[in-house]
């Protein structure tokens, strides 16, 4: 895997933490999935039939999901979703707490 492991690490952290937040009851699920995709090479054809090699190689593609049944957004609140220091509202903020951070955090380490 071709990752900065502590981003990687403190990305899930921290989205599954968000998620914790704001979800009372219900569930949160982390899936984690594998998906084949083919990578271009960057030689060029005849490059590639010179050394008698594939354009294309195999690569697996690492898709982590995380759902949760909290308390959701609006449309409004998700155009500001990944802006550094804003949160979905005042009441919000006042109830949960935090810096509006985590997204934007996610969002540069990603």
């Amino acid at each position: 895997m071709r990752s900065d492991q502590t981003k990687l690490r403190q990305t899930l952290f921290n989205l599954l933490s968000n998620a914790c937040k704001f979800t009372e009851k219900g569930k949160i699920l982390l899936s984690v999935r594998s998906s084949r995709c083919e990578e271009a090479l960057t030689q060029t054809f005849a490059e590639a039939a010179q050394e008698n090699q594939s354009l294309l190689t195999s690569a697996a593609t690492i898709i982590f999901t995380i759902s949760d049944t909290g308390i959701g957004m609006t449309p409004e609140q998700l155009a500001k979703l990944f802006q550094a220091f804003t949160q979905a509202d005042a009441s919000t903020s006042k109830k949960y707490g935090g810096t509006g951070l985590v997204l934007a955090l996610c969002q540069k380490f990603a």
